[in-house]
C-alpha cells in the first residue's frame, strides 16, 4: 500500500515544527507534509506573504505535481488556509484530498 500525504497547516505566526511530535505518533503509512510558509520556521529569509490569495497561490505548485492520495490539516488560521486552497484546488481541476481536518477555527460547510 501506498503511503498518504498529510500535508499540515499552522495557525497564524506558527510554522512547520509545531507538527514534528507527530512523526512518532503516526501510522507508517502516513507521510506527513509540514507546510511552511514564506517568512516562517526554515523559511524565515523569504519575505511573508500579504494576504491568504497570497498564500494559497504559492502553494499550488505542491498539489499541481501531487500524484498520491492525500489528507489536509489546518490548524486555526491553518484551517482557513486549507479552505480557500480547496476552492482554488476544485476551480484548477486538481485533485482533491479524500479528508480534510479543521481544529480552533469554524468555516462554512460546503461540497466538493
Amino acid at each position: 500500500m501506498k503511503k498518504v500525504k498529510l500535508f499540515t497547516f499552522p495557525y497564524a505566526g506558527g510554522n512547520s515544527n509545531i507538527f514534528s511530535p507527530w512523526k512518532k505518533q503516526l501510522n507508517n503509512k502516513i507521510e506527513l507534509n509540514a507546510v511552511e510558509l514564506p517568512g516562517r520556521g526554515y523559511r524565515t529569509l523569504e519575505p511573508p506573504n500579504n494576504s491568504i490569495e497570497e498564500i494559497v497561490n504559492g502553494l499550488l505548485n505542491i498539489f499541481i505535481k501531487n500524484n498520491s492520495d492525500y489528507a489536509m490539516f489546518g490548524h486555526s488560521m491553518g484551517a482557513l488556509i486549507v479552505f480557500e486552497l480547496l476552492s482554488l484546488l476544485k476551480c484548477k481541476g486538481i485533485k482533491l484530498p479524500f479528508h480534510v481536518f479543521s481544529q480552533a477555527c469554524t468555516l462554512r460547510i460546503f461540497k466538493l
